[in-house]
Formats: C-alpha cells, sequence, structure tokens
C-alpha cells in the first residue's frame, strides 16, 4: 500500500511500483518480454482510479434503474386505462340514465377521473406499503436504508 501527497507524487509511486513488478517478474519497462509473454501479468491502479469506475458503476445503475421505473409506470398506467376502460364499458347503462336526466358530459367525465385518480393514489399507497413490510423482512437492508436515506 502507497500513500501520497499530490498527484505528482501518486504518479511517480505508481511508475515506481509498475516498474519493480516488471523487474520482479522478469519484464523490462522498455516494452520486451523475454518469457515470451504479450502482456503485462499485473495491473497498477490507484484509489482514484477505483473511485471513478465505482461512478461509473454507479451512473449506469442510475440510468437502469430510472428506466425500469419509468416502464413500469408505463405498464401502470396502461393497467389503469383498461380498468377504466372496462368500467365505462360496463356502465353504459348508468351513463346513459346520467344523461337522461341531464347530468353534463363534463361532470361524467369528472367522475370517472376522480375514481381513475383513486384508483392511482389507492395502488401508489399498496405499493408504498408493500415495499416497507418487505424491507421490515431483511435486517440487513435496515443498515444500507439508515445510511443513505438519513
Amino acid at each position: 500500500m502507497l500513500a501520497w501527497l499530490d498527484a505528482e507524487q501518486l504518479e511517480f509511486a505508481l511508475r515506481t511500483a509498475e516498474n519493480n513488478l516488471l523487474i520482479r517478474n522478469e519484464l523490462f519497462p522498455d516494452g520486451e518480454y523475454p518469457l515470451g509473454q504479450d502482456d503485462d501479468d499485473f495491473t497498477v491502479i490507484s484509489q482514484v482510479d477505483i473511485i471513478s469506475i465505482f461512478e461509473e458503476i454507479t451512473g449506469v445503475l442510475t440510468v437502469l434503474l430510472g428506466s425500469i421505473a419509468a416502464i413500469s409506470l408505463l405498464v401502470g398506467g396502461i393497467g389503469i386505462m383498461n380498468i377504466m376502460l372496462v368500467s365505462v364499458t360496463e356502465r353504459t347503462r348508468e351513463i346513459g340514465v346520467r344523461k337522461a336526466v341531464e347530468v353534463k358530459r363534463r361532470d361524467i367525465l369528472l367522475q370517472f377521473l376522480v375514481e381513475a385518480v383513486a384508483l392511482s393514489l389507492i395502488g401508489g399507497f399498496v405499493g408504498i406499503g408493500l415495499g416497507r413490510w418487505a424491507r421490515t423482512l431483511s435486517p440487513g437492508w435496515q443498515k444500507v436504508w439508515r445510511r443513505w436515506f438519513r
């Protein structure tokens, strides 16, 4: 393990460590491989490199999880749309009666809109409740939850 104070010292330490490993493994820094090897049999990386790799992985996972969430919302919206279509189809008689007693078209549409919003909210709250319940099943996740969402 090497310690450094600034970027120049880090670069020098990395080059020195790499050269020492090349010599120890009977390879040479000038690119000659006397043992018939095509490449070095080791890799020298710094903590800065590891952090950048983790940042890249985190960015990819964020995009992946965001796209999964967007697809889930789209599927949920299509499901609610289908439920409301069935509801309207099954309730044509009720809609006809309401039109016969001169209820405005806007009020009928508002009724179905309120039902769709209520269905969405109930589904959302059920999902949140199930998520919280599932979180309590695994004690290890509680540590992760506390660490990231204090």
